[in-house]
């Protein structure tokens, strides 16, 4: 009896193991479901940022992706104890530059830097942030004439020594834009133009005011088209690029600092400034480590479903283990019954061989009528 409960609970048992195990390799994300295919290669990409202040938005942001990014952060006082070949050590290791507001003031150091992005040295990326002019003073804003002068050939907008900033009147018009995706985003720029939703990107502020240059890919505008808010190209025909965002994002332009997509925004502009690298290896928004709904290391989503999977699992067995016990319960009583009767058929037999013996029927004639008739 217990051999055929067995066999009646184990394929049940069977069939939610089985369960489980298809519906987590369901969950598991793709790189799981085929270990036999390789991912391919990555590199890690070191960063070196220029930047006015030790911590900023955007060194908050790079440094988000550990695994990928290797951030190096030159401010005015670790650069005033600097020797130059440290300097030129930290540009030698780099393969993307960050300029933030702020920028070597010796034009050995500023040809140095741009070497490394022209191509004289190497071909390292570039990527500007909007820089600010301390009132209506020329040459007291955070670049020097000399820096601009220095930077100004290899940027894709036109940056001139008197350059300006939008208005900082919160009541005036212009001083918020919204920003969209340029018509007619040339391909090898699509990427800046579809890696978040900028449809729901903050409105941005305070910005440089700059033109693009002839042969300038404009990627990002404000709401009318005429101002580049994201200008970028590939200077010398190499594959690295340079590239200009308008907004000043160290004292201004939070909103635009705390979007959730900030920090990813980051890590593509990285990769795809990033000589000899190319685009189809940058992780998309759901395949990106850090992204908050990336799916490689269990996320909540799958965590819940895999608790929801067990838990079925073991409702079902409680009640394979529920019918089991009545099966048990009702063979026993069926059992005792068959028995039962069996001994009710060997007692009467026995009776029966009693009486046979003593010469004797006990047949329903013999009895009370027997007894009346003899009287």
């Amino acid at each position: 009896m217990r051999s055929r409960i067995r066999a009646r609970r184990t394929p049940l048992v069977a069939t939610c193991l089985a369960f489980v195990v298809f519906a987590s390799t369901l969950a598991a994300p793709a790189s799981a479901q085929l270990p036999w295919i390789p991912e391919p290669p990555k590199r890690v990409a070191n960063v070196l940022v220029f930047s006015k202040m030790a911590s900023t938005p955007l060194i908050r942001a790079l440094g988000t992706d550990t695994e990928s990014i290797n951030v190096t952060v030159i401010t005015s006082e670790t650069l005033a104890w600097m020797p130059l070949y440290t300097f030129n050590e930290s540009l030698a290791l780099a393969d993307v530059i960050y300029v933030d507001r702020f920028m070597p003031w010796g034009i050995d150091l500023l040809q140095l830097l741009v070497s490394h992005v022209n191509g004289t040295i190497s071909y390292d990326g570039l990527i500007m942030f909007g820089i600010m002019q301390n009132g209506s003073v020329p040459g007291e804003g955070d670049l020097t004439p000399s820096q601009v002068d220095a930077i100004a050939p290899v940027l894709p907008v036109s940056l001139s020594t008197s350059y300006v900033n939008s208005t900082g009147n919160s009541s005036a018009p212009g001083y918020a834009i919204e920003v969209k995706p340029a018509s007619g985003v040339p391909e090898n720029s699509t990427i800046l133009a579809n890696c978040i939703p900028w449809d729901t990107c903050p409105l941005v502020d305070r910005r440089l005011v700059v033109s693009a240059m002839p042969g300038a890919a404009v990627v990002l505008t404000d709401q009318t088209g005429s101002e580049p808010v994201l200008a970028e190209w590939n200077i010398s025909d190499n594959d690295s690029s340079v590239m200009v965002f308008s907004m000043e994002i160290i004292e201004n332009n939070r909103l635009f600092t705390s979007f959730p997509c900030f920090a990813y925004l980051m890590y593509v502009c990285t990769f795809h400034a990033m000589y000899n690298y190319s685009d189809s290896l940058i992780d998309s928004w759901e395949e990106w480590p850090f992204s908050p709904g990336y799916g490689g290391d269990l996320p909540w989503a799958w965590l819940i479903l895999t608790l929801a999977l067990v838990g079925v699992a073991l409702w079902l067995y409680y009640l394979s283990r529920k019918v089991a016990a009545k099966s048990r319960g009702g063979g026993g009583k069926a059992a005792l019954g068959s028995d039962t009767r069996r001994g009710w058929r060997n007692k009467t037999r026995i009776i029966r061989k009693e009486t046979s013996r003593d010469g004797k029927e006990d047949t329903p004639g013999d009895g009370v009528g027997a007894t009346d008739g003899a009287m």
